[in-house]
């Protein structure tokens, strides 16, 4: 059809709405229309008037609801019809059959939206089996953003995305000044303004976390589930958190110099952090195919570090204990590995969240 070939380029969400509005525009003039142009014709005249206008509803319908479910369940869509039948409906009442405009419509469309909330709250995208998905070829549908169906009439979508890419950023910044402050452990001069980097990125990363959960106690409908973002946001604050655990630990334990041990740990957590900070910036675009390969795989790298970290701590501390002849030198130590393993760790955590959300929603 020329009408679905047009709405190709629209979003899932929108080609869904387009064609279920359309079709409940015939379908209320089907029901309703001919209580106004033929009220004193036969009764079956206007079943065979309202037959064949019909037969256009379900023209439009049939298309929509199929296209619909492939990103929205069956209970999402029949709200979506609801919440559009009001739309339309109420006009036509007004304007078509000359009824009056009454507050009860504003009550009904209040239950709507609480219907809307409860359906569309904490659902996840609905996944294609193969059929639906050559269906879905036909179309040229897979580009379409299938969240925030209503998002003009509801309140908006916080940029969670933004918001997680600003943390792991910060996250990388205070990972690379821990990394300098290692490096320069000799130069107590730098060493200080180094920690003093790492407290910095992380009180922002901080900031970041506490905007992440203020917005999503006010955000109507989240990208993803609620609960992934909550997890998430600080599960990466846990990785910042421990950098800085780091930096002080070598301070208030009075650590006097670097070994290779604390070297190579330092570099993996690095390395895991870049890696983390790449995985966070795919979650937004994580519905196309590509990306959310690319998800995955990093994910895979994080892990891969965090088994060489495991590696790297098992040695270290195998030869602490053999080696080391001054006992507090070993508790020293032995906490500044344990941290530096923990770090990545955590990354490995969040690459693990990321590989839930990826599995969800692509």
């Amino acid at each position: 059809m020329p009408l679905l070939q047009s709405l190709q380029s629209l979003p899932v969400s929108a080609q869904t709405v387009a064609l279920l509005a359309l079709s409940n525009v015939f379908m209320t003039f089907a029901w309703y229309g001919h209580l106004k142009n033929l009220a004193t014709s036969p009764w079956y005249i206007a079943a065979l008037v309202s037959w064949g206008i019909a037969l256009f509803e379900y023209m439009l319908q049939v298309p929509g609801n199929r296209i619909g479910f492939t990103q929205f369940n069956v209970g999402q869509l029949k709200i979506m019809q609801e919440v559009i039948t009001l739309c339309v409906f109420v006009p036509f009442a007004v304007f078509y059959l000359n009824e009056p405009l009454r507050l009860d419509y504003l009550w009904a469309a209040l239950c709507m939206v609480g219907a809307v909330y409860f359906i569309f709250r904490s659902a996840s995208p609905r996944r294609l089996n193969s059929r639906e998905s050559q269906m879905c070829h036909i179309f040229d549908i897979f580009q379409g953003n299938p969240r925030m169906l209503f998002g003009k009439l509801l309140p908006r979508e916080g940029n969670f995305f933004e918001m997680f890419n600003q943390h792991a950023s910060y996250i990388v910044e205070a990972a690379n000044a821990f990394s300098n402050m290692v490096a320069n452990y000799s130069d107590v001069e730098k060493r200080e303004a180094f920690n003093r980097e790492v407290d910095n990125a992380e009180r922002s990363a901080d900031r970041i976390t506490h905007e992440v959960n203020r917005t999503l106690h006010k955000t109507f409908i989240t990208p993803i589930d609620r609960e992934q973002i909550h997890k998430l946001i600080n599960t990466m604050d846990d990785v910042a958190d421990l950098i800085q655990d780091s930096a002080e630990t070598m301070a208030l334990y009075d650590v006097r110099k670097m070994n290779e041990d604390i070297l190579r740990l330092t570099e993996l957590s690095v390395k895991c952090c870049m890696r983390l900070k790449h995985a966070v910036s795919l979650l937004a675009n994580v519905s196309q195919a590509a990306t959310a390969e690319a998800a995955l795989k990093t994910c895979e790298e994080i892990d891969k570090l965090e088994s060489d970290a495991d590696h790297v701590m098992r040695s270290a501390m195998s030869r602490l204990f053999r080696e080391e002849p001054d006992v507090r030198e070993v508790i020293k130590l032995k906490a500044v590995y344990e941290l530096l393993e923990t770090i990545t760790d955590k990354c490995e955590d969040v690459a693990n969240l990321i590989e839930g959300v990826v599995l969800e929603n692509s």
